[in-house]
């Protein structure tokens, strides 16, 4: 975020407005799916979380966008053994027995496994899209990891509190 990376790719993106939000969530799962086969799927997650705040403040509607990210950067780290946490701890597990999962292996039956996952997250988010604009329910879940931020009573922009976070989980 410092380095004006993440605000390059917002004003890039800002260029995309005129696509139709459906379609842009899809760019954005096979997006974040894509980076998140070849880098760790959680600091991926991180680093697009102000990307899609920022794009709320250009006048898109960022509901629909937090599941094509959660759908895309989680399916897109079963593509390889360095693109979730998980696989790495399971492939080295594997060393110890007959038959080690190798990163040969693993994008022989993960990359296949990652593109079907995805084209059928991209199908079911093609069908249930009106339904992603009106769930609160990812929002209090990046809010509740302290990872969104909250404007103030006098305006200004504040991390949310443990407290806070109680209190929004409750009035769901």
């Amino acid at each position: 975020e410092a380095s004006g990376v993440l605000g390059y790719i917002v004003s890039q993106l800002e260029l995309l407005k005129s696509i139709p939000p459906v379609l842009f969530g899809l760019i954005l799962l096979w997006f974040s799916a894509g980076l998140s086969a070849f880098v760790d799927n959680v600091p991926i997650t991180i680093a697009l979380i102000p990307v899609l705040q920022s794009l709320e403040a250009y006048g898109f509607n960022i509901q629909p966008l937090w599941w094509a990210l959660a759908f895309g950067a989680g399916f897109g780290g079963n593509g390889t053994i360095i693109g979730s946490s998980a696989n790495i701890v399971v492939a080295s597990l594997s060393d110890r027995t007959r038959s080690p999962i190798t990163p040969r292996l693993w994008n022989r039956r993960g990359l296949p496994v990652m593109l079907l996952t995805c084209t059928v997250a991209s199908i079911l988010y093609l069908l249930l899209f009106p339904l992603f604009n009106d769930n609160p329910i990812p929002i209090i879940a990046i809010q509740s990891l302290g990872l969104a931020k909250r404007q103030g009573a006098g305006g200004e922009i504040r991390r949310p509190c443990k407290e806070e976070d109680r209190r929004s989980l409750i009035h769901l």
